[in-house]
């Protein structure tokens, strides 16, 4: 695989992310969380947890540029540099949330919003192995 279809292919499936797991958080949380949502109100904050899901994916995936790392091919060849490329900032910004978010019932939110993206990019971070592998 060459420098630009590398690149082309990062920033597709980067974008796939973050649609992909702004969709997935947001039908999440409304299959989840909107039994008892009666009144303006409770749809006025069923929506602004939507909004706060989708940007947490976008600040999910804006953590996750670092994947072009992988353009140079002692990253891209070294399997632990190529795990960290992908997951080391999204982590890191996971665990630090979760360690500032005081304890309350909030976690399940946190985690309906958080599971959608660390799936995605998991699967194309075994999708760019195999074309790594493959060469194409």
């Amino acid at each position: 695989m060459t420098r630009s279809e590398m690149s082309k292919f990062l920033w597709n499936r980067l974008g796939l992310t973050l649609f992909l797991s702004g969709l997935f958080t947001a039908i999440i949380i409304l299959t989840l969380f909107s039994e008892g949502y009666d009144g303006l109100e409770a749809h006025q904050a069923l929506t602004l947890f939507v909004l706060a899901g989708i940007f947490w994916a976008f600040f999910l995936t804006l953590c996750a540029v670092t994947v072009f790392f992988n353009l140079d091919p002692t990253v891209a060849n070294n399997r632990l540099y190529n795990f960290l490329s992908y997951f080391f900032l999204p982590l890191a910004a996971i665990i630090t949330i979760a360690i500032i978010m005081p304890a309350s019932d909030a976690w399940w939110q946190y985690i309906a919003t958080t599971v959608p993206f660390l799936v995605v990019h998991t699967c194309f971070y075994i999708q760019f192995n195999k074309r790594l592998a493959t060469g194409k």
